[in-house]
């Protein structure tokens, strides 16, 4: 246990009690109680914090969160105990293979038809018709296999046959031909992807048996096609829900990972069991080609009980060195609670008042238009004593600018800025009243 006392102003992105972000200002003394420091997480068990309004706060328990070896921010963070694997293509050595990564025996692309080309410097380069990248524990220990995951890469698309399905797409819950024969133990091959497609479309597919995949929830991203010679960053995220249902969630980046990325969700969807997957191929008799994947290892069908023993990356028919990865990652996270499952649009003009209200250039009423906005459209949940009528400021703290400055900068992400506003409100930090 371990107590810090620090005496300048602080910025800190806090997850509270149900997993909620917050993003604020404080002014020290601040004292953290916390059982480790350094690293990637830290685990908090108090803190008490006064702000430049001095109203004095103690929260807890809470944790931390930053951003992965990479400097790429983590969605959801990684379960107690979870594995976490990362890209070792930033090693300083070059290498050329066609099958297992002989300096990173996880990393298995012995499937497929493709050859791969590392610089040592953190990018890899693909090339062929059939790119398969799976990552997996090499002794295929079932205890070793993926369950709730996020799965992170950037990817610059260069040249390739413009295939309209291919693209840039994540699979996991599967083992597909990974400890059997894709042709044999087809059951084993069912999985849920996730794509940005080279015609400019994001889905999800569940493959129900090796080679028939039924997709959803088609979304037109870019009305040109996938852009070529740009870093685009994409997540897939997938969990199991409270209620026994699966998450599939896509995020996207448009900033090469600038303080983290600037996250987007762009697409969603939940397999409850009857909707992803109809009008598939059973892989074999008996066996409903809607069955949810979930991360349990005792799946109906599994000929090898461990189905879940891998994760990969795919694409099709991709030009010589015509797609490049790079920071690439896969962690098991901690399934989100229902309050960080946020699917929020805000409009850009949302967006731009509050960068002109942090900086000034407009008033009070501006800012809390933008406040009405949300709560009116079911984004920002208010405390009950003031969902009636009309919010008027009677009292915003000034260093709320500096939040607001930096989430109309893309510093914060749209549900940390929600959700921290919505804590401040109910803390009475910013007092809200009703007309």
């Amino acid at each position: 246990m371990k107590t810090l006392y620090l005496t300048i102003i602080v910025v800190l992105t806090l997850t509270i009690l149900t997993g909620i972000h917050v993003a604020f200002a404080i002014i020290s003394p601040l004292t953290i109680s916390t059982s480790s420091v350094g690293g990637t997480y830290s685990t908090v068990q108090s803190i008490r914090f006064t702000t430049s309004d001095l109203s004095t706060y103690t929260v807890t328990p809470l944790t931390v969160s930053g951003l992965d070896k990479f400097g790429v921010k983590m969605l959801y963070s990684t379960i107690t105990g979870g594995k976490e694997w990362y890209s070792k293509w930033d090693n300083g050595i070059p290498r050329i293979f066609t099958g297992v990564d002989p300096l990173d025996p996880w990393f298995d692309a012995n499937h497929g038809n493709a050859t791969y080309s590392i610089d040592g410097n953190g990018l890899f380069k693909i090339s062929g018709p059939v790119p398969r990248m799976y990552i997996h524990d090499p002794t295929l220990n079932v205890a070793n296999s993926w369950h709730d995951v996020e799965m992170t890469v950037y990817a610059m698309r260069v040249t390739d046959n413009n295939t309209a399905y291919a693209g840039i797409e994540a699979v996991a819950r599967t083992n597909h031909g990974t400890t059997g024969p894709e042709l044999r133990n087809l059951c084993d091959t069912r999985g849920d992807g996730g794509r940005l497609r080279y015609d400019g479309h994001t889905d999800f597919e569940k493959e129900t048996s090796h080679p028939n995949w039924t997709p959803v929830a088609n979304k037109l991203i870019f009305s040109g096609g996938l852009p070529k010679n740009i870093w685009i960053g994409m997540k897939l995220v997938i969990y199991d829900t409270t209620d026994g249902n699966v998450k599939l969630e896509l995020w996207y980046d448009d900033s090469d990972g600038l303080n983290g990325g600037n996250w987007k969700k762009i697409n969603e969807f939940t397999d409850t069991g009857a909707n992803f997957g109809v009008g598939g191929t059973a892989c074999k008799t008996g066996i409903d080609p809607v069955l949810k994947l979930t991360n349990s290892d005792n799946r109906a069908g599994s000929e090898s009980d461990k189905p879940n023993i891998t994760v990969y990356w795919r694409s099709d028919n991709v030009g010589t060195n015509g797609l490049i990865y790079k920071k690439m990652s896969v962690r098991e996270i901690s399934a989100p609670s229902p309050q960080q499952q946020s699917s929020l649009y805000i409009p850009n003009w949302v967006r731009n008042s509050t960068g002109w209200w942090s900086n000034g250039k407009i008033s009070d009423s501006g800012f809390i238009k933008g406040i009405q906005y949300l709560i009116q459209q079911g984004i920002m949940k208010i405390p009950p004593s003031t969902q009636q009528g009309n919010v008027t400021s009677q009292y915003i703290p000034n260093w709320v600018r500096d939040n607001a400055n930096w989430w109309s900068q893309n510093q914060i992400s749209d549900s940390d800025f929600v959700n921290g506003i919505e804590y401040l409100i109910e803390k009475g930090v910013i007092r809200l009243g009703v007309q």
